[in-house]
């Protein structure tokens, strides 16, 4: 009652001096907000999985056999609300978006039928190096809030990067895939949970698919039934207009 009590005089006091604001356009949040007003929330897209972003995408994929299928929760825009979701994530210790998202993001898949017998969920790893420069893989906390939606485990380690690449942000798609070849590698100490499983690989933003591709390889290799995707946000590519318009 003590504590109650202490928390209903503290966090009036708090909010005063310190008001919890929207992550996208900074106005104060109302009591009912979490993390975003309900303007930057509204604008938040769902994705389209039969549009021109999709269909790109897919084509990079097909015949490869690598990656059955991906599920991208919004459309992420630069300098979009999006972005700043992100940015707070993966930058600002923001740990409890992911698993926010992630909770979503496992709603929807078990509804999906491509998603259907996973054995295991497993996060996109960042490098040593960078993990313990951030103290956190933002990729894990997604995928425990996809666990607890789908009742699943997260396995990290399964697949390891082995090299600390360059950020990928201002590289054209095949930079891309170049700078993420041979970047990942299967564990060979889980190979028992790789062999034969359907695995969830989860990554926080796809924006052309080079990462969770390189990433998805060694998996496969590693004897992987299959290997499905899943994130917080897609890049958004606008179709070319239509000849004759």
């Amino acid at each position: 009652m003590t504590s109650a009590f202490s928390r209903s005089i503290v966090q009036p006091v708090k909010d005063f001096l310190f008001p919890p604001l929207c992550l996208s356009c900074r106005e104060r949040l109302a009591s009912a907000d979490r993390y975003l007003c309900a303007h930057c929330s509204r604008s938040l897209v769902r994705v389209d999985e039969t549009d021109f972003t999709m269909a790109v995408l897919k084509d990079r994929f097909k015949g490869s056999d690598i990656i059955s299928s991906f599920f991208p929760l919004y459309y992420f825009e630069e300098e979009g609300v999006l972005q700043h979701v992100i940015h707070a994530l993966k930058y600002e210790e923001m740990t409890a978006l992911g698993e926010m998202y992630g909770e979503t993001i496992g709603a929807a898949l078990r509804e999906h039928p491509d998603y259907a017998d996973i054995r295991v969920i497993v996060p996109v790893p960042l490098h040593a190096q960078k993990e313990r420069e951030r103290g956190y893989n933002q990729s894990a906390w997604i995928c425990n809030g996809i666990a607890r939606a789908m009742g699943l485990p997260v396995t990290a380690g399964v697949v390891r990067r082995r090299k600390n690449t360059r950020s990928q942000t201002k590289l054209s798609a095949a930079l891309r895939l170049d700078n993420v070849k041979d970047a990942f590698e299967a564990n060979a100490a889980s190979a028992g949970t790789i062999r034969d499983a359907k695995i969830l690989l989860v990554d926080d933003v796809i924006t052309t698919g080079a990462t969770i591709h390189s990433c998805a390889l060694p998996l496969r290799s590693a004897g992987a039934a299959a290997v499905v995707c899943a994130s917080i946000g897609i890049a958004k590519l606008n179709a070319p207009p239509t000849a004759g318009l």
